[in-house]
């Protein structure tokens, strides 16, 4: 009868044990379920909405590359003195100082092409605020 009595103890303290952890997984879960689907993206969006945006338009003609880079500003720090560089194939082609006075900026510049395939551009402003940009260019053929 004692056996028994013991038994029966240790699996109601083992039920309450495994509840207890249970019911912890499930509300974990619950966290970073709601951290991943709610929190994170506004926090990208966030982020986002500050960073400049740069769009390129390109043409190949005659051994030259010919690029329209265009700046889009929402937030007043990116205004001002700003360095702008341009990677062909992870090889700096060419450094520029420009000063960025408006939201809308729009840069024209060309330079040798001999079939690199990734252009990357990067926006460093005087303050030291970054902005990347990727894109691989269309060989046509």
């Amino acid at each position: 009868m004692k056996n028994n009595n013991c038994k029966y103890k240790v699996e109601e303290t083992n039920k309450k044990l495994l509840k207890k952890k249970l019911m912890l997984g499930i509300i974990f879960v619950i966290i970073l379920i709601t951290n991943k689907v709610i929190i994170i993206p506004k926090l990208q969006k966030i982020e986002n909405k500050h960073n400049p945006t740069i769009t390129i338009e390109h043409k190949i003609k005659n051994k030259n590359l010919y690029l329209k880079i265009n700046i889009q500003n929402n937030d007043i720090k990116y205004f001002g003195k700003a360095n702008i560089e341009l990677y062909l194939d992870s090889k700096l082609v060419e450094n520029n100082m420009i000063y960025i006075d408006k939201i809308n900026y729009t840069l024209y510049t060309n330079v040798a092409y001999k079939n690199e395939s990734l252009l990357n551009i990067m926006l460093i402003t005087q303050k030291g605020y970054k902005a990347y940009f990727n894109k691989r260019l269309d060989l046509g053929g």
